[in-house]
C-alpha cells in the first residue's frame, strides 16, 4: 500500500512539476513580448522625431517626368498606373514609355 501512495506521489509531481515548468515559460514568454512590443514603440517614435527634425533638404523630392514630352495615347493604348500598355492580339504588351 506504501508503494502505491508513494508512485502515485511521485506521478502527481512530476505533474506539478511539469505544469510548474510550463506556466513559468508562458509567463516568460508574454514579458519579453511586451518588453519587445515597448521597445519598437520607443524606437517608432525615435524615428518619427527625427523626420520630422531632419531638414527638408534632404528628404528626395518625387521625381515627375515632364509634361512636355508625353505623347497622346494612341487608339490602341492605355494608360495603366503611370506605364503605356498597348493592346495585341492576345493581351497586352507593355511599352517602355511613361503616360
Amino acid at each position: 500500500m506504501d508503494d502505491q501512495r508513494t508512485a502515485n506521489a511521485i506521478h502527481t509531481i512530476w505533474w506539478q512539476v511539469a505544469l510548474g515548468g510550463f506556466l513559468a515559460l508562458t509567463a516568460h514568454s508574454v514579458v519579453e513580448a511586451a518588453y519587445a512590443r515597448y521597445q519598437l514603440q520607443q524606437v517608432t517614435r525615435q524615428f518619427e522625431a527625427d523626420l520630422k527634425a531632419m531638414p527638408s533638404s534632404l528628404l528626395p523630392d518625387a521625381p515627375t517626368p515632364p509634361r512636355e514630352h508625353l505623347m497622346p495615347l494612341r487608339q490602341n493604348e492605355r494608360c495603366i498606373q503611370g506605364r503605356r500598355f498597348e493592346r495585341v492580339q492576345n493581351g497586352w504588351r507593355q511599352i517602355n514609355a511613361p503616360c
